[in-house]
């Protein structure tokens, strides 16, 4: 956090959004979507809760965080046990698994961050 922190004090709102929305969908296709989603939540609140009140609805930003952990289907990482049985079936393979999780991965930052966002804006 106190490294993200002086390089996100310029950044604008919706450059924090892709940002911590980019981390999550990137680290969860490596990593448990349970410590993706307990390690940038807990960043992004100490981030976001330094910005000025109303700047930033921490609320949204935080669900998001939650929905782009489930974008996990790039790597046999992501989803162990889904993943690797897909590969292993022999109905699809490692290459074409990234290529097409990584096009899904940049679809879903974009929905997050573009459509998602102002959306639970509004309702949170």
């Amino acid at each position: 956090t106190g490294a993200l922190q002086p390089l996100t004090a310029h950044m604008p709102v919706i450059g924090m959004i892709l940002f911590f929305t980019t981390w999550a969908v990137i680290e969860t296709n490596f990593s448990s979507n349970i410590v993706t989603t307990t390690v940038v939540s807990a960043v992004a609140l100490s981030v976001l809760s330094a910005l000025p009140s109303g700047s930033v609805n921490i609320a949204a930003v935080v669900s998001m965080v939650g929905f782009a952990a489930a974008i996990s289907n790039m790597t046999p990482a992501g989803q162990s046990t889904v993943n690797t049985v897909a590969i292993g079936s022999g109905w699809t393979d490692t290459k074409s698994m990234f290529i097409w999780g990584g096009l899904f991965a940049i679809a879903g930052i974009i929905v997050l961050s573009f459509i998602a966002y102002p959306l639970g804006s509004l309702v949170m």
